[in-house]
């Protein structure tokens, strides 16, 4: 079901989350709607991408692939805010 499954976009990573499965509440598989704080979840999701940048800051000046096509990829598969 999974595979056919209809998906959008988290904020922030760019996660697929899917957006309805058969038997699972629809609310819940959006993470925000888990929090009842929901301005509390944004602040968390952005300190999480915050630390995942500033790991990411580590491996950005190493070279890999051509021209660092490669470095430049991973990079940009890190969290967008």
């Amino acid at each position: 079901e999974l595979l056919t499954a209809n998906y959008k976009k988290t904020e922030v990573f760019g996660l697929d989350i899917p957006t309805e499965i058969n038997g699972v509440p629809s609310e819940i598989l959006d993470p925000i709607n888990t929090w009842t704080d929901k301005a509390a979840y944004k602040e968390t999701l952005l300190r999480l991408a915050g630390l995942f940048k500033k790991n990411f800051e580590v491996f950005a000046s190493y070279k890999i692939g051509d021209n660092s096509s490669l470095t430049d990829e991973i990079l940009a598969a890190g969290p967008n805010f």
